[in-house]
């Protein structure tokens, strides 16, 4: 009986042999395979986390030194794909100045904004913000000038080369504006902008080119305005 085991065990270890023998290289592969995964996962986690660590600081730098930016909660997800953070609770504000250099102050409310980043082109930022926005313009002193609520807010920035940026598209749904007495002065159904802006074809040139397209679908104002195209119009593009 011992012998007759013996020869049990001496025949699986052929077997098993001759099967990595012949699956040698399958299993190579497989092992590569399995490698380059880890190390492109660990490489994701680490960049999603660097990003993810200065995420609102670069955003209060794009806003401008008086920008600031408060969120209740940051996640992370998007795995292997593209880099996904929802941020949560969101309230970011700034300052504004016109032509005139009078100051006014904006404060935008959103539910959660999403922020998505392509691994192979890290150039391409789209942002969407579903659901009902608000923002809030004031005066320096603090008196509200107008509250606007817009909804399914969705952009995607994109640089193509040195000094060569776009707005592929800023998307915009159901926009209100309104005093601040709470009466409507406008409503848009449907909006969407596009901008290109390049140094120029001659290198020397100080002002960069600006190129832009704007569709809105379904203007309507509500207060009586001089305006010559009238109160209501079905669809606008200005280029």
């Amino acid at each position: 009986e011992n012998y007759k085991c013996l020869q049990k065990i001496r025949c699986l270890n052929f077997m098993w042999k001759r099967y990595f023998v012949a699956y040698k290289r399958f299993h190579l592969i497989s092992f590569i395979f399995l490698l380059i995964f880890c190390l492109y996962s660990i490489l994701w986690l680490a960049i999603s986390s660097t990003i993810k660590s200065s995420l609102l600081n670069n955003i209060e730098e794009k806003i401008g030194r008086s920008g600031k930016i408060e969120v209740a909660s940051i996640e992370t997800g998007g795995f292997p794909g593209n880099w996904v953070f929802i941020l949560n609770g969101v309230r970011i504000s700034g300052i504004i100045s016109d032509f005139l250099k009078n100051a006014y102050v904006w404060k935008w409310d959103a539910k959660n904004i999403l922020l998505e980043l392509n691994p192979l082109n890290s150039q391409e930022l789209k942002i969407v913000s579903s659901g009902e926005n608000k923002l809030s313009i004031f005066e320096a002193k603090g008196e509200q000038l107008f509250r606007v609520t817009l909804e399914n807010v969705e952009s995607q920035v994109s640089q193509v080369k040195e000094k060569n940026y776009s707005l592929d598209f800023l998307q915009i749904e159901n926009l209100g504006i309104y005093f601040p007495n709470g009466s409507k002065l406008a409503k848009i159904n449907r909006a969407k902008l596009s901008i290109a802006i390049s140094q120029g074809e001659q290198k020397s040139s100080a002002y960069p080119e600006v190129s832009s397209n704007l569709m809105i679908n379904n203007l309507k104002v509500f207060q009586k305005l001089n305006v010559p195209f009238g109160n209501t119009i079905t669809e606008l593009q200005i280029k």
